[in-house]
């Protein structure tokens, strides 16, 4: 949902770090996609990002975690909790709640 919420046109590698102090900290937890929890980015490994519910993260409101998005270009974000409430009925999830100003073009015009 992140990678839609950003406008981003072609998809790439990505992770989650939490429970670090910033981008690539070597302590944090990692979330990543299968192919590459084998690679040694630094940092622990804690699971696949695709088989591994939000829900089980433990997260607290207030609390930020890292998106490191394309591998090459590395985009990283920091994305943080602002409320965590249950599910309502006959609403689909993942969703976009709100958006803050424009997204950066995925890749810059020359």
């Amino acid at each position: 949902m992140i990678f839609k919420a950003f406008d981003r046109e072609e998809e790439h590698m990505y992770e989650f770090q939490l429970k670090g102090q910033g981008p690539n900290d070597p302590n944090t937890d990692r979330y990543g996609l299968a192919m590459t929890l084998e690679d040694d980015f630094g940092g622990s490994i804690a699971g696949d990002v695709a088989q591994t519910p939000i829900g089980t993260l433990g997260l607290v409101v207030g609390e930020p975690f890292g998106y490191w998005f394309d591998f090459g270009d590395d985009w990283w974000h920091q994305v943080r909790v602002e409320a965590i409430t249950e599910p309502q009925p006959k609403v689909r999830y993942p969703r976009i709640t709100q958006r803050l100003g424009a997204s950066p073009p995925q890749y810059a015009e020359f």
